[in-house]
C-alpha cells in the first residue's frame, strides 16, 4: 500500500515533476529521472529544512540536492508510527482525529495509543459497555468502547494472571466424618470454576464446623486446574489467621 505525501504542480512523468510516497515504512521519491528509496541517514537539515542529495547516475553526472516539504517529514513520521502500533496492536477503534490502536502490558491492562500519545487503562463498565479511559489521548471524549477482539485478549489475560496466583489451602477435619478438606484460597473465573466444581462440597455458611466449598479431593482439582503444590508452610499461615479470627470473636 501507498500513500501520496505530496506532488508539485507540474505533470506526472514532465521534467519537473516531483511526488514524495509513503509505502509501508519507507520514504520515495519519484521524479522524471529516477525513483529513489530513502533509507536511514539519507535526509539531513540545514537552516531549518530537510534535503536528500539523489544517487549519481553515473560518475560524470552530479545531482541536484532535493528539498523535502516538512509536512512530508511530518506525515512520513506520522504514518512510520501509527504501522509500528498497528503492529504491536490487538485491534483499533476508529475515531474522528484518527485509529486509536489497542493492545495489552505486561500487567494485563490496555494500551491505548493514538500517534505518540498512550493511555493505559483497566477496563470499566461505562453506559453497560466495557470502555477503557483515554482521557489522556486528548480526544473529544473520555472513553472508548473495547472492541470484541481485545476484550477476548483482555479477559484471557485476566484470567491466565489471577489462576496464576490461585492455591488450595487446609479447611481443617470435617467434625462428621473425620476427613481433611481444602479450599481454594481465592476466586476463580467461571470456566475453571465449571471443571472443578463436581470435586467440591457445599458445608453452607451457618453453624459449626465446615463452611463454604470444600474439596476432599485436592490432588484431583491440582490436576484439573494446573495449579502449584501447596506450600506446608501457607497452611500454617492459614491456621493461624484462622485461629485469631475465632479469638477476636
Amino acid at each position: 500500500m501507498e500513500i501520496s505525501l505530496y506532488k508539485n504542480q507540474y505533470p506526472t512523468g514532465s521534467r519537473k515533476s516531483i511526488q514524495f510516497v509513503w509505502e509501508f515504512g519507507k520514504l520515495k521519491i519519484r521524479t522524471y529521472e529516477q525513483h529513489i528509496t530513502v533509507t536511514d541517514g539519507d535526509i539531513f537539515e540545514r537552516d531549518g529544512k530537510y534535503y536528500i542529495t539523489p544517487p549519481s547516475l553515473n560518475r560524470h553526472h552530479i545531482q541536484a540536492e532535493i528539498e523535502i516539504p516538512a509536512t512530508v517529514i511530518e506525515q512520513f513520521e506520522q504514518l512510520n508510527t501509527n504501522l509500528k502500533n498497528s503492529r504491536e496492536s490487538l485491534g483499533h477503534v476508529d475515531n474522528k482525529a484518527g485509529k486509536i490502536f489497542l493492545s495489552l502490558n505486561t500487567e494485563g491492562l490496555i494500551i491505548a495509543k493514538h500517534g505518540s500519545k498512550t493511555a493505559i487503562s483497566d477496563v470499566e463498565i461505562i453506559e453497560n459497555k466495557n470502555a477503557i479511559n483515554v482521557e489522556s489521548l486528548g480526544l473529544s471524549v473520555q472513553y472508548i468502547e473495547v472492541p470484541s477482539t481485545v476484550e477476548i485478549a483482555y479477559v484471557k489475560t485476566k484470567n491466565i494472571k489471577i489462576m496464576e496466583s490461585v492455591r488450595l489451602i487446609s479447611a481443617g477435619k470435617s467434625l462428621l466424618s473425620g476427613k481433611e478438606y481444602h479450599k481454594l484460597n481465592q476466586s476463580i473465573p467461571l470456566e475453571e470454576w465449571d471443571c472443578v466444581k463436581s470435586c467440591f462440597e457445599y458445608m453452607g455458611t451457618g453453624g459449626s464446623g465446615l463452611h463454604g466449598w470444600l474439596t476432599s479431593q485436592p490432588d484431583k482439582v491440582r490436576n484439573i486446574l494446573g495449579l502449584k503444590p501447596t506450600n506446608e508452610h501457607e497452611d500454617d499461615i492459614k491456621l493461624f489467621e484462622d485461629a485469631i479470627t475465632l479469638l477476636e470473636k
